[in-house]
């Protein structure tokens, strides 16, 4: 005959295997949305990035003719009075070359901010992570023939914010060098501003968690038919 109370102790155990097991799966689940919720902000932020990139160029090539000009202005010799300088030849000039320089300041401030988002969004994501038992055996932990483990998902975050908030910081740093009568500041500056071809690689390749999970794209050929002939 089976004691009622030993029977009662194993239903117990049971019951509490169950609801770890059940918060175990809920626990992957939320840091799956976390996850796909980081892939979409950060494809937004990197296309926002390189509009960015974009943008500062073509004030860099403002500054750059500006910076010309004056150099070309002052070429025949030093002039004890820089101030006089820049009033008498080249006021309209500089005013413009400051309001470049004041549109560069903001674009990196942009920048920056969006960074701050996607820190709050990492730091979530690894505080659940962090709450993962990982000695459970699920393909969510140790990955699949279609999946990788989500630890490796957790390295690709962090390895693309450190890209993001490096570059955007060495943009803002670069933006309180610059100096008008230096055609150096603003080329180094330029060369910040390149697309960088490995992290491009990196971050179209490695990113996505699942393809199965992507938004489907519309067809290019829907409604072709009523497209006017």
């Amino acid at each position: 005959m089976v004691d009622p109370e030993e029977n009662s102790e194993i239903v117990d155990v049971a019951a509490l295997a169950e609801e770890a097991i059940r918060k175990h799966f809920e626990l992957e689940e939320q840091i799956l949305k976390k996850l796909l919720q980081l892939e979409r902000d950060y494809r937004d932020h990197y296309a926002m990035h390189l509009k960015e990139m974009q943008f500062q160029d073509s004030m860099l090539t403002i500054m750059s003719g500006i910076t010309k000009e004056f150099l070309e202005a002052n070429k025949n010799g030093p002039c004890c009075d820089i101030t006089a300088v820049y009033a008498d030849t080249t006021d309209d000039g500089m005013d413009e070359y400051s309001k470049c320089l004041e549109k560069l300041r903001t674009s990196c401030c942009r920048l920056m901010q969006s960074i701050k988002n996607l820190r709050t969004l990492c730091l979530e994501f690894t505080d659940l992570y962090g709450c993962l038992n990982l000695d459970t055996k699920s393909p969510f932990i140790e990955g699949d023939h279609i999946h990788k483990p989500i630890a490796y998902f957790v390295e690709v975050v962090d390895h693309i914010f450190r890209f993001f908030y490096a570059r955007t910081l060495k943009l803002q740093v670069s933006t309180h060098q610059m100096d008008p009568e230096r055609l150096e500041c603003l080329a180094k500056h330029k060369i910040l501003l390149q697309k960088n071809d490995d992290f491009n690689e990196y971050f179209n390749t490695e990113l996505g968690y699942c393809k199965c999970l992507e938004p489907l794209l519309p067809c290019p050929h829907e409604n072709k038919l009523n497209y006017p002939v």
